[in-house]
């Protein structure tokens, strides 16, 4: 059964990746301009170049979070990455309903250090990646410290203006809808013939 899970984890997530890069090529094929849209945050707040490093401490984050799950929640791992895949297939509908371009504010595409396409992405799919795992992780120790990592990089995408706040919220939001959606109709059928307990159980 696990095997089981660990092929439809693997099969959802590549999915909803693959979705999720076409999507971004069509919308990148099929208009030619992206017009950008106010956001009352980002005009009153300054710019702040963090694409590097960011990115970096980005990938380090993710690095760590698969530690922890490997020593404390390795049941888990597939499910989480069934989630995340479900995640970026929704995101894919928002990326071609919704191709709007980068704030105004934001540095020219050829002047930035980043693999982001040259219009804004709703939802990010960083956070929302970010936010499925921080639920994920389940009770362990310091377990709600995790959430400023959370804010840390929701705040640092904004003021890098690589994504617009609503993005940033909208992640949030649909990342959790998901989560809970899962928790209620997927969890139980998911972990039904598992030996080992759900998370939290």
């Amino acid at each position: 059964m696990r095997i089981r899970q660990w092929i439809i984890g693997i099969l959802v997530l590549a999915t909803g990746l693959t979705v999720s890069i076409q999507a971004g090529n069509f919308v990148s094929n099929h208009w030619a301009t992206h017009p950008s849209v106010h956001d009352i945050v980002l005009e009153h707040i300054p710019y702040v170049n963090l694409f590097f490093i960011g990115e970096m401490l980005y990938w380090l984050v993710l690095a760590t979070y698969l530690l922890l799950y490997i020593r404390y929640q390795r049941a888990q791992i597939p499910y989480i990455l069934c989630l995340v895949g479900i995640y970026y297939l929704l995101r894919s509908l928002f990326l071609i309903l919704l191709p709007i371009g980068h704030p105004f504010s934001a540095p020219e595409y050829g002047e930035r250090w980043s693999a982001y396409p040259q219009f804004a992405y709703f939802p990010s799919g960083h956070l929302g990646f970010l936010t499925i795992i921080t639920l994920g992780l389940g009770p362990i120790r310091f377990h709600r410290w995790f959430w400023l990592l959370v804010l840390f990089f929701g705040v640092g995408m904004i003021v890098t203006r690589a994504h617009y706040t609503v993005d940033i919220l909208g992640a949030v939001v649909i990342a959790y809808a998901v989560y809970a959606f899962a928790e209620q109709h997927l969890r139980s059928r998911w972990f039904a013939k598992n030996t080992q307990p759900a998370l939290g159980k």
